[in-house]
């Protein structure tokens, strides 16, 4: 503005100064002609005074404007470049520039100051010798060197570089050379990013797949990975195994390859399911398939497959195992387990017939005691009615133990047959009562029947009915004195009805680790038990069994010093549930 006031200036007084030349010349060519002509001289000066402030008047508004436009356009551009350079000074990457020719340090962002701890001020003019060792600026000029000699961006790569703080930073670099016109190297450019973070997300995740790798390397399970078209693309060590061969027979090749073919058709369309993402568990589950080996061979393996998704793509990570050896495990088994149950039914049938041979003498035995009691008796022989009391006792007992053993053999041997009948099950148990009460009261017991809501009549075997609380009763009055035993009869409505048969007690009860075993063949709680109540351990056992046949079955509560409680479940329609049971 100071240059166009002045102008102004200028222009007024060359006008002022031209117009009072010519007033004065006038006046004087009109007063004297011959002192006109020598102030005429003054005009041509006059005019160039005149022409020039008309010319620098005429060009003041264009002058001007052409200033004011210069004014912008430099602020603009100043504004432009503080706006650029506070940019770069906030950008998170370290950059600086050096001169192309000397390598000393022209500029560098505040990123730059603050990792270094050091200003341009202090660096600018520098090079990275005169700033460092040898050891650190001799690696870093040999890259700056051929970066210039590039047209194209170094990529100096990573290295570790100690801040101002005393932290360490992993660093990535790139270099370029910034040329003018001409193709002159003139500045050299350098960006180096912080990429420590990178750096431990990418050792962490490299010692991660490592791990993994590991441990499906190690794996016993033979695994492969199969791309969107089925093909293998990895496989572990124990899948080379389980297929033979190397890697390279696995590798690319069809899932399918290695199926048996009568069984492909399935895999395959398990395959299309998984790849669609079904999640149906008929598809994702475990499965045994036909495995065929490099060689040919054909062998038994189990497979399991999980679907991998990985962004917008998939695999399928497949599972092996060989299950040749399981299999003949098992068939190992089966053959025992078929062994065992035909020397079972050899040894039910052995028992079954030996109990009809003992039976035969035994009645012989006790008959005969009978007889030989009676004339003790009308002979008035007290010691000989003793004797014979002891034989007939042992062979009631005896006979007792074989009734029980043909029981059990009969019911494993699978020679029981079921015979259901209309059957009132009040009268029935009221009859059972009757006969064992004496057996009940003779420990000083209190006994009770409860009976339920029962139907007149229903179906089933009365035979083994009574048989099942016979036992019961006979059972909770060996083990109870001075207490109580309660039969219970009580309906279980449901889908099936039952009923279910109690006895309960207030004996010396069971331990609980105990419970499992006093229903099996021969199983009391502890030999002791055997020596002081006597008994063989069998007629919980047989009661099981009938339980069984009549379509329930036999359970136990029981407390150490309380008592016990054996429920008896059966079928209210025994019939329905006998066809099955017994063959079985």
């Amino acid at each position: 503005m100071a240059v166009i006031w002045r102008r102004i200036r200028i222009t007024l007084i060359a006008l002022l100064t031209g117009a009072v030349t010519m007033l004065w010349a006038l006046q004087r060519f009109q007063a004297d002609p011959a002192a006109g002509w020598l102030a005429a001289a003054w005009l041509p000066w006059t005019v160039l005074a005149l022409s020039c402030s008309i010319t620098l008047f005429t060009t003041l508004p264009r002058n001007r404007a052409m200033y004011a436009e210069s004014y912008v356009i430099g602020a603009v551009a100043e504004n432009r470049a503080q706006f650029l350079a506070s940019i770069i000074d906030n950008l998170p990457a370290i950059i600086f520039v050096k001169d192309a020719d000397t390598l000393q340090y022209v500029t560098m962002n505040k990123t730059c100051e603050s990792f270094f701890g050091r200003s341009i001020d202090e660096i600018r003019g520098k090079t990275d010798h005169e700033l460092y060792g040898a050891d650190l600026a001799d690696p870093v000029t040999a890259a700056d060197r051929l970066a210039l000699t590039q047209t194209d961006v170094l990529d100096v790569g990573e290295a570790t570089m100690t801040g101002i703080t005393g932290e360490v930073k992993t660093l990535h670099t790139r270099k370029v050379a910034i040329r003018d016109s001409d193709g002159r190297a003139r500045y050299l450019l350098g960006i180096s990013m912080d990429v420590t973070e990178e750096q431990r997300i990418r050792a962490a995740l490299k010692e991660s797949e490592a791990r993994f790798q590991a441990i499906i390397s190690s794996a016993e399970l033979g695994i492969v990975t199969l791309n969107a078209d089925g093909k293998i693309v990895s496989t572990n060590q124990s899948a080379i195994d389980l297929f033979g061969g190397d890697e390279d027979d696995l590798l690319e090749r069809h899932y399918t390859d290695f199926i048996r073919e009568t069984e492909r058709e399935t895999s395959t369309d398990r395959f299309d399911a998984m790849r669609k993402g079904s999640d149906d568990e008929e598809v994702i589950r475990a499965r045994e398939f036909t495995g065929i080996r490099v060689n040919g061979d054909v062998f038994p393996m189990w497979r399991s497959v999980a679907r991998v998704d990985i962004e917008n793509e998939f695999l399928l990570a497949v599972m092996f195992r060989d299950l040749t050896e399981e299999k003949a495990a098992e068939q190992t088994l089966i053959a025992a387990r078929e062994q065992a149950e035909d020397a079972n039914r050899a040894k039910s049938e052995f028992l079954a017939t030996m109990s009809h041979e003992l039976r035969t003498p035994l009645n012989a035995i006790i008959g005969f005691g009978e007889l030989l009691g009676e004339d003790a008796k009308a002979e008035g022989d007290v010691t000989a009615v003793s004797y014979v009391q002891h034989i007939q006792d042992a062979g009631g007992q005896l006979l007792s133990l074989i009734d029980d053993v043909l029981d059990l053999a009969k019911i494993e041997a699978g020679q029981v047959e079921v015979e259901c009948r209309p059957t009132d099950l009040g009268v029935l148990a009221t009859q059972t009562a009757n006969t064992l009460r004496g057996v009940v009261e003779k420990n000083r017991n209190q006994f009770v029947l409860d009976v339920g809501e029962l139907p007149d009549e229903v179906d089933t075997d009365a035979v083994r009915v009574q048989q099942i609380m016979t036992n019961l009763l006979s059972n909770a009055a060996k083990f109870t004195e001075n207490g109580t035993v309660t039969l219970s009869l009580q309906p279980e409505p449901g889908v099936q009805p039952m009923l279910a048969i109690s006895v309960r007690d207030t004996g010396i009860g069971i331990p609980e680790e105990k419970l499992a075993h006093v229903l099996t063949a021969f199983g009391q709680a502890d030999a002791s038990t055997t020596r002081k109540y006597g008994g063989t351990g069998l007629g919980l056992a047989i009661t099981q069994r009938n339980c069984e046949l009549l379509g329930g079955g036999l359970s136990v509560e029981s407390t150490v010093g309380e008592g016990s409680v054996f429920t008896a479940r059966i079928a209210m329609d025994a019939s329905a549930s006998s066809d099955t049971t017994a063959a079985a």
